[in-house]
């Protein structure tokens, strides 16, 4: 009876504290999942990288910091003139609705039976003391920017619209250098979740500032030039691309995650709108997939 008597009295007790216990676990869980990604464990070296990258490529970009505007450039005794400003005028003509940009043409240019002869260009712009644009594709008597418009479709554009400024190469060039940076070392992080589990983190983290000192990011933003722009564009789609590629799927040989799939080849697709080039990092997609 003593006996009966005690397990009844205790069955309360072990049930709360049953209860208790689960409630505990329940919001360690739950409070477990608030903490952003960004700042758990497997992510916060990588993170610390990021930021310290970010703070070197808006230092290099504070440290030259050049002015986008137009200079002579002598070339097989010749002269033209180099229009640093290429994608803010590309973005102008964007807003205004067209594709060709509004910039003076020499008469001469477009009388030429062949406007892509350089020497006879330099020659005719020495003459005439009228200059033609250099690095600028002309057709039917129209300059029109060939570096692809995707930079200045989502950082020109939509800066001069709500600034009524133009967004400086250089500032460009660092934004997308840093968005760079995060694509480079979230594909670095992936692989190793994906594919290198037993590698320590501070080898991945060590490979990371490897890969990222070797993109040619810091020579990108220390030259500053439009050419820089589609460049910097791609390696900030690129990398993302192929890491959600390689996400969309748990295992090797289990089915891919359509929607990974389709936003990582969206984003290696719209290298084609930077440089075109880039499309050939489709090749690891063939290997992932």
């Amino acid at each position: 009876m003593h006996s009966t008597a005690t397990d009844r009295t205790s069955a309360p007790t072990f049930a709360s504290g049953t209860a208790a216990t689960t409630t505990i676990k329940r919001a360690k869980s739950h409070t477990r999942h608030r903490i952003p990604r960004i700042l758990r464990p497997d992510w916060l070296p990588f993170a610390i990288l990021w930021a310290l990258a970010s703070v070197i490529i808006v230092l290099l970009t504070i440290s030259t910091h050049p002015v986008d505007t137009t200079y002579q450039l002598h070339y097989a005794d010749g002269t033209f003139l180099v229009d640093r400003a290429q994608y803010q005028r590309l973005a102008d003509a964007f807003l205004h609705g067209r594709t060709w940009l509004d910039v003076h043409v020499p008469d001469w240019l477009a009388a030429m039976d062949n406007p892509y002869d350089a020497q006879v260009r330099g020659a005719e712009g020495t003459a005439s003391g009228d200059p033609s644009l250099w690095d600028w594709a002309f057709y039917y008597g129209r300059y029109y920017c060939y570096f692809g418009p995707l930079p200045a479709i989502v950082l020109f554009a939509p800066y001069k619209a709500l600034t009524g400024m133009d967004l400086s190469t250089a500032a460009a060039c660092a934004i997308l250098a840093i968005a760079a940076c995060a694509s480079l070392i979230f594909l670095v992080q992936t692989l190793w979740k994906r594919f290198w589990k037993g590698t320590p983190r501070w080898f991945v983290v060590l490979a990371c500032t490897a890969i990222i000192a070797a993109s040619g990011l810091s020579y990108l933003v220390l030259v500053p030039w439009f050419y820089s722009i589609p460049i910097l564009a791609s390696l900030a789609l690129a990398p993302t691309g192929i890491a959600l590629w390689a996400r969309s799927a748990d295992d090797i040989g289990s089915v891919p995650r359509t929607g990974m799939v389709a936003a990582g080849s969206l984003l290696v697709a719209l290298t084609m709108m930077c440089r075109p080039t880039f499309i050939l990092t489709a090749v690891f997609g063939l290997i992932l997939l």
